[in-house]
């Protein structure tokens, strides 16, 4: 039998990538046996899952539409947007 629970460095890996791409049925279930278990790793998700709203959100913002907090280039912006973009495609 192999073993029970994945080591926090694979989770956080997961967590990560599952950002990017679905993960597939075996690897969710293995994250949230992990995620039950471990709470490092449950903070790192929550943690990680707000930096991704709270980024998208940012940037999915109109162009001219006041952002006081806002740091990127509207050229960086319009890249970083192609970039995910293409990233939803594949």
């Amino acid at each position: 039998m192999g073993r029970s629970l994945m080591s926090c460095k694979d989770v956080s890996s997961l967590i990560s990538l599952g950002q990017d791409q679905r993960l597939s049925f075996r690897e969710r279930m293995m994250v949230r046996v992990h995620l039950f278990f471990c709470e490092a790793c449950s903070r790192f998700s929550t943690q990680i899952h707000f930096l991704d709203k709270v980024v998208t959100k940012s940037l999915r913002k109109k162009p001219g539409a006041e952002n006081k907090d806002a740091v990127l280039s509207e050229e960086a912006r319009q890249r970083i947007l192609r970039a995910m973009d293409e990233g939803e495609q594949k």
